[in-house]
């Protein structure tokens, strides 16, 4: 089930936006991205570690070099105050190095597309914040 609902969120999004739909790979991770305004998106379905989760994932960028631990410590923070069911959640790429905020999406009977367009809308959102000042604005000098 969780394979076709993917699929359907995915061919709807595109639906939404008004692009024609990607080719999924039919093995391993499927995933698709879509830019919204500058911020690029990354949808994706892993059936065999999460099968009942898609995940939404942008890249913020590089930590700054001037306030590294200033930034470390409020995406931390961040992501403490926003635990919970359904939370985003900051982290870095073991092999880039840089910053990306993850959200999972449930693929329940009840998962919209809109619901799917309005995570991808809310990550692209802290990813322009994020260019503007480096920091969450509770923590900006």
């Amino acid at each position: 089930m969780s394979i076709r609902k993917f699929e359907a969120l995915s061919r709807g999004l595109y639906a939404l936006i008004g692009k024609a739909p990607v080719r999924l790979p039919q093995k391993g991770v499927r995933r698709f991205s879509v830019t919204l305004n500058d911020v690029v998106v990354e949808v994706s379905h892993d059936r065999q570690r999460n099968p009942g989760c898609a995940f939404i994932t942008t890249t913020f960028g590089e930590l700054p070099q001037v306030s590294q631990l200033a930034a470390v410590r409020a995406l931390m923070d961040a992501n403490y105050l926003m635990m919970g069911l359904g939370a985003s959640v900051f982290c870095q790429d073991p092999a880039s190095g840089r910053v990306l905020l993850q959200y999972a999406l449930p693929l329940s009977e009840k998962t919209s597309v809109v619901d799917l367009y309005q995570g991808m809308q809310e990550v692209a959102r802290y990813v322009r914040l994020w260019r503007q000042e480096h920091l969450l604005p509770a923590y900006a000098a």
